[in-house]
């Protein structure tokens, strides 16, 4: 699903909430954006689209919570090789009617996640700028389009995450990641996406009750840069989903998916 867009302008609009509490010891910085990014309707899905939005930039830092334009971390307990930290992600929503395969389906509704994240740094340290570590997160999902809220299981994913960042005298300071994730997810999650209850079956769709088991493959990459008050930067991620526990369903059309986007932000304000 369009988890991109959503850690990059929900999880920020959340965070915007939040600091109005922010103590005099916190740093942020706040800015404006924009953002267009090319991907599949949800992961599995032969058709795409363009999405370009403006979004608000935002960066939170106190010594419990980090807040950015990817995640809501809340820091829980840490040494020097692991750290275990509160994390949010999610999806936005899906008309059923502008996709072929769920035509005359029920929509998919927003999707936030939230659970605890375990990382174990194998090589550098939290504060280091060259670091390669495990991130082991485990998260709760909620299905809402805000009048009604439902609780559609849970997602363990498991990720090898390497960042670099380095200045430059050109480009400012550049910052580089790259993830490789191989995430589990319940049946109750996997239905929610890629069920089809016999109410909607069809000669073309028969019904189908998803399981509990692996998701896939999925491999992300992305690098940005900040000099002075400007911030840019580009991203992709790639899903393969052939050895996925859903992968027979009648919804998925695509075992390869991918997702391309391009953001640049300007900060006006900052505090630190």
């Amino acid at each position: 699903m369009r988890i991109l867009v959503l850690k990059t302008i929900s999880v920020i609009i959340w965070g915007l909430a939040y600091s109005i509490n922010a103590n005099a010891e916190a740093k942020y910085e706040i800015g404006l954006g924009g953002i267009a990014t090319s991907m599949p309707d949800y992961v599995g899905s032969d058709e795409s689209s363009v999405f370009a939005a403006p979004f608000p930039y935002f960066w939170y830092q106190s010594d419990r919570v980090t807040l950015n334009r990817n995640a809501l971390q809340g820091k829980m307990w840490q040494t020097e090789n692991f750290k275990l930290e509160l994390s949010a992600s999610g999806s936005i929503p899906v008309k059923s009617g502008d996709n072929k395969a769920r035509q005359g389906m029920e929509d998919l509704d927003w999707i936030g996640e939230m659970g605890p994240s375990l990382m174990w740094f194998l090589s550098g340290k939290d504060e280091d700028s060259d670091k390669t570590y495990l991130d082991l997160g485990i998260r709760g999902a909620m299905a809402s389009d805000f009048r009604n809220y439902d609780f559609i299981g849970y997602v363990v994913e498991p990720k090898l995450v390497y960042e670099k960042g380095l200045n430059s005298d050109t480009f400012g300071r550049i910052d580089f990641v790259a993830k490789l994730s191989l995430p589990y997810s319940s049946a109750k999650f996997h239905d929610y996406v890629y069920g089809v209850d016999q109410q909607y079956a069809t000669a073309d769709r028969p019904a189908y009750e998803a399981e509990s088991g692996f998701d896939g493959v999925r491999l992300a990459m992305g690098i940005s840069a900040r000099k002075e008050n400007l911030w840019y930067g580009i991203f992709t991620k790639y899903y393969n989903i052939s050895g996925a526990s859903f992968a027979e369903s009648p919804l998925v059309k695509e075992k390869q998916s991918y997702v391309f986007g391009v953001a640049v932000a300007y900060v006006f304000s900052k505090n630190y």
